[in-house]
């Protein structure tokens, strides 16, 4: 699981892209008009962000699933197992 907090981020604005082997998040948090508004201090970025995590396990593509809620990304990456044995039957003709 990956918890990536990106507040004041929609969800149109969002990407998500994952191999076997890393996780690419990407957006663009768009400054609302507040000009009007006379700010002592900023502690957050406006502007477009990409980040990728290199993931220490291959991870099954087809089942990574990606939710926002209140700002925070969960990305679920669910292991896949590219080394495992698999006992193969044989037919006879």
């Amino acid at each position: 699981i990956i918890e990536a907090f990106v507040p004041g981020v929609i969800e149109t604005e969002l990407s998500v892209t994952a191999t076997y082997k890393s996780v690419k998040i990407s957006g663009k948090r768009k400054r609302h008009n507040v000009a009007e508004l006379d700010h002592l201090k900023e502690e957050i970025y406006w502007g477009e962000f990409e980040r990728e995590i290199i993931l220490p396990h291959s991870v099954d593509v087809d089942e990574v699933e990606a939710r926002l809620v209140l700002g925070v990304l969960t990305i679920r990456l669910p292991r896949i197992d590219i080394e495992r044995t698999r006992i193969i039957k044989i037919k006879s003709s």
